[in-house]
């Protein structure tokens, strides 16, 4: 009688789960990008307190086919001390963030700036613009900057 009664209620926990699963799964993929541009021969400059980043905007097409959808930009950077800079093929921790929101691309050129209180050390910088939706594009290729004392 015990048994009859648990396979009743393993099965009843079976109906209920199955009936109540909807089925939709997404698409096995990551949807496409909604942001196609790009940031080229990307630079970092250190100016009076403030670091001035610089580029060239790349669309997968000839030409830029919408700038205006461009709403801001994410910044990851990371900062070394001079003294214990990372060789060349180690990899870099980006555990900076920054969001720029507003205009960053003037006359088909990217255009940022931004302040930071610390300005000594090594720097290495990688950007991605932002759409309407707030969907990033792919970064750009790292930019390094020396900062000394």
């Amino acid at each position: 009688m015990r048994l009859r009664t648990s396979i009743v209620w393993i099965l009843l926990v079976v109906v209920f789960s199955v009936l109540s699963a909807c089925g939709k799964k997404g698409p096995p993929f990551l949807p496409e990008r909604e942001m196609p541009l790009i940031v080229e021969q990307f630079t970092a400059e250190w100016r009076d307190g403030v670091f001035y980043l610089q580029g060239k905007i790349k669309s997968p097409q000839e030409e830029i086919d919408n700038p205006s959808g461009v709403t801001g930009c994410r910044i990851i950077y990371a900062c070394y001390p001079a003294d214990n800079a990372p060789c060349e093929d180690c990899p870099i921790d980006y555990s900076g963030l920054k969001e720029i929101e507003g205009q960053v691309i003037d006359q088909g050129g990217f255009v940022c700036e931004f302040s930071e209180e610390k300005a000594e050390g090594i720097y290495f910088f990688k950007v991605c613009l932002i759409g309407k939706r707030g969907n990033p594009g792919p970064y750009s290729n790292p930019a390094k900057l020396v900062i000394k004392p």
